[in-house]
């Protein structure tokens, strides 16, 4: 009885223990779970009725949940059944239960005095980093499945040389290890961990979401949808957009600067993979409109474990971006908030061009102009111009309700105003609108049609040099002209049909030169579409119909979309090459022919006719 005692006491002793470990399941523990067996039929009708009440109990001590984490109850239950020595047919039982329970004591006993010995070995710093490293994985192989890696990782964040123990490539292993067998055990917050530091594959992260979730483990869940809203953003077919230009932010966010290569090399791999990822979104156009996604990047890099240089940079873009989602959230609610002024009846047209201007003070130059314009503009229709809204903004502006907003000359000097401040931090689309639409004259419109060709904006570079291709038609026809008022042969042959053949020629000469750029831009944006089709189709034929998340159909419609739209491009590249082509060429034999009109002049005044298709420039001979 002693040794029962002393058993009881040491179980209840070890309670605190237990209990410590409660904020992880325990897995492989050396007993197993208690079944009832069948006991002789002659001592169970001669039997104690104390001994019977005792043993059902124990029994039911044994059903209760988390027992083996607080097994004093239990151990003394099968102590009392244990005391009753005469007429007691569940003596044996419950001696043999009190062992089991005796070797899983002793297991939890040398698991705290191992533990017990890591602490003064790892607060010792006379013991190298790699050492303690080995050490740690040594504890992991004996009670990391059993116990977790909660009490040794914590215990090593007390110590100054933690980074350079984790950072050990073996112990990160043997981490990923033990938590893969514990997952596999039924443990959600370890299929959790997983998915979340040690898998950089998506569809093998949404597998161990998956399972924390089917695990009951709630953080799984949240991860599992979290991760499903931008899957499904990307395979939602979004609507066609109103207008062609396509207005990006201004000035959202401080630019971002890569990190140099020497701190490249001083990450962990895992680290690294991870900075590169959220490195790869600040390069994505898109990703201006969906600050959040940035924003799970770089926490995951300032979060990351093991030598992280990064954490500074990350730290700094994560408040960045939060700035920039809460800029959106700002930029919307006051959009919405307008957009309820302007159909609401019983405000006067003035405060409503106030209040528009009032918004493109406070949001215009960051995310421009174009849905307040949209506010007051008519939807397209039969007789609307082809085109976008700011192509053709003086059609629509004389064509909407809100003439009284359209006319309104404060809040239309605000749309220029905010329109070329957005060109001066190179908006390329804006710089285009300007020119079209609010240049003072054409030297002006010329200038910002430069500036949107340096912006990227194709189309400007074709109509900047068609407008100064016609200017200088012009200027040499206006030239020409003068140097010729005084002369009636020369007179008379522009009368006779030369000025005509010319002005004829100078313009079918600039058409082709603009059909011919709109061709050259539409196999551009054709070999854009190509790289697209490949990519995406390239990433879905590393994926399996089954991909999680639609990823498969996704990728799959986004090639079959960039290869229409390369098609498209093909036929408009090639047709405008040819129309263009075949105009230029129609051009120039109009340069070098010459009307009847034309040579009845000549032989008039007995000059030669012909000209060179080089230079245009007339031969006077004598009269042959």
């Amino acid at each position: 009885m002693r040794k029962i005692r002393a058993l009881f006491v040491l179980l209840f002793c070890a309670v605190p223990l237990f209990a410590q470990q409660q904020e992880e399941e325990m897995f492989n523990l050396p007993i197993k779970e208690f079944t009832l067996g069948t006991v002789d039929e002659n001592a169970l009708l001669s039997a104690d009725p104390q001994a019977l009440k005792l043993y059902e109990a124990a029994v039911n001590a044994e059903k209760q949940p988390g027992v083996f984490k607080i097994p004093g109850p239990v151990v003394e239950a099968w102590q009392e059944v244990a005391k009753i020595t005469q007429n007691n047919p569940f003596l044996q039982v419950a001696q043999k239960r009190i062992e089991e329970w005796k070797v899983l004591t002793d297991f939890y006993e040398k698991h705290k005095a191992n533990f017990d010995k890591l602490k003064l070995l790892f607060a010792s710093p006379a013991l190298p980093a790699a050492q303690k490293s080995s050490l740690a994985s040594k504890y992991l192989e004996e009670f990391g499945v059993t116990f977790g890696t909660s009490e040794i990782m914590n215990l090593i964040s007390t110590v100054s040389d933690k980074n350079e123990i984790t950072g050990n490539d073996a112990f990160k292993a043997k981490i990923h290890e033990t938590k893969q067998k514990r997952c596999d055990l039924g443990s959600g917050r370890d299929c959790y961990d997983l998915g979340k530091n040690f898998l950089t594959i998506e569809y093998e992260k949404m597998m161990m979401f998956n399972k924390a979730c089917e695990l009951k483990y709630q953080p799984g869940c949240d991860a599992q949808q979290k991760k499903a809203e931008p899957v499904a953003a990307q395979t939602e077919e979004k609507p066609e957009k109103t207008y062609a230009f396509a207005e990006d932010p201004v000035g959202l966010l401080p630019p971002f600067a890569e990190a140099d290569d020497a701190t490249k090399q001083g990450a962990d791999p895992e680290v690294l993979k991870l900075y590169e990822a959220a490195a790869a979104l600040e390069k994505e156009k898109g990703t201006l409109s969906k600050p959040s996604a940035a924003v799970a990047a770089w926490e995951s890099v300032e979060k990351a474990a093991g030598k992280n240089p990064f954490q500074p940079l990350a730290q700094q873009r994560t408040a960045d971006w939060k700035k920039a989602a809460a800029d959106w959230d700002a930029r919307d609610a006051a959009l919405a908030e307008l957009e309820k002024n302007i159909a609401d009846n019983s405000i006067e047209s003035s405060r409503k061009a106030e209040l528009m201007s009032a918004y493109l003070d406070k949001h215009g130059v960051v995310f421009g102009t174009m849905n307040v314009l949209g506010l007051i503009a008519p939807q397209q229709n039969q007789g609307a111009p082809s085109g976008d809204l700011y192509q053709n903004y003086a059609f629509y502006m004389s064509e909407t309700v809100h003439k009284e907003i359209a006319n309104n000359e404060a809040f239309k000097a605000k749309v220029k105003e905010t329109v070329n401040k957005r060109c001066e931090l190179k908006s390329g689309a804006d710089c285009r609108v300007y020119a079209e639409n609010h240049a003072a004259d054409e030297t002006e419109k010329a200038a910002y049609l430069a500036k949107a060709c340096e912006c990227g904006v194709q189309e400007s570079c074709s109509l900047q040099a068609a407008d100064a291709q016609q200017q200088k038609n012009e200027e040499n026809a206006t030239a020409e002209e003068k140097k010729e008022e005084k002369d009636p042969y020369k007179e008379e042959l522009w009368n006779a049909g030369k000025r005509t053949r010319i002005a004829v020629a100078a313009t079918t000469l600039a058409v082709g030169v603009i059909a011919g750029g709109l061709g050259g831009w539409s196999f551009y944006e054709m070999s854009k579409a190509e790289k697209d089709r490949k990519k995406y189709y390239d990433r879905y034929k590393e994926l399996d119909d089954d991909a999680t998340f639609g990823l498969f159909a996704g990728y799959r419609k986004k090639a079959e979309d960039a290869r229409k739209k390369r098609d498209k491009y093909l036929i408009m590249g090639a047709v405008g090459a040819g129309v263009g082509v075949a105009l230029i060429a129609t051009g120039v034999t109009l340069f070098c022919i010459e009307f009847d009109g034309e040579k009845e002049v000549k032989k008039k005044y007995n000059v030669s006719f012909g000209a060179s298709p080089v230079n245009g420039t007339l031969q006077f001979a004598l009269n042959w």
